[in-house]
């Protein structure tokens, strides 16, 4: 088969492929992220209990999560440099039973184009799930979008081991998690 026979096949597979729906629930964030090159998850102990550490989402997710954050990007080519403005609206969920504490992170960046349709208050960025270990120990499981350094996911371990209680710059990390892009 020639090349030119090729071409428009592959491109109709790497079309094919971007449509694969986005997860609409935090547990099908988690399975979707399991296996994924493109994303991370990990897992810790903290040295406190659940309810320390579901005070602290609570306050945290409040605090640094939500509001609407604008994020100026430039990018430079040969020709011309370009400017463009984002602004994404973050939507933190703290949900707190006896048995777990889940913190879902989502995202919506104005003017993005989606290939499928996102969930309400946009596509999940990270889900944190929380369980004790004992009465003073708390196991931490977070399921991220984003691979390698994700700024989210260090915050969260932060929060959950009392460690670190700073809010992640999500203007700045943002566009830095993006440089892949320019």
């Amino acid at each position: 088969m020639s090349i030119c026979r090729r071409l428009p096949c592959a491109a109709a597979a790497a079309l094919l492929a971007g449509c694969a729906a986005q997860p609409q629930t935090a547990a099908e964030f988690r399975r979707a992220t399991a296996g994924s090159y493109f994303a991370s998850s990990g897992t810790l102990e903290a040295g406190r209990p659940l309810a320390e550490v579901a005070q602290t989402f609570r306050q945290k997710a409040a605090e640094c999560l939500q509001g609407s954050v604008t994020t100026t990007v430039r990018i430079i080519t040969e020709f011309q440099i370009i400017i463009q403005e984002y602004v994404t609206d973050w939507k933190p969920t703290v949900a707190v039973t006896q048995e777990r504490v889940e913190l879902d992170v989502q995202a919506h960046t104005k003017g993005r184009l989606h290939l499928s349709r996102p969930p309400a208050g946009g596509p999940y960025r990270l889900v944190a799930d929380a369980y004790p270990v004992d009465a003073g120990r708390t196991r931490l499981q977070w399921f991220s979008s984003e691979r390698g350094s994700d700024y989210l996911a260090r915050a969260v371990e932060g929060w959950a081991t009392g460690k670190s209680m700073e809010c992640p710059d999500l203007a700045t990390e943002w566009d830095r998690s993006r440089e892949w892009a320019r």
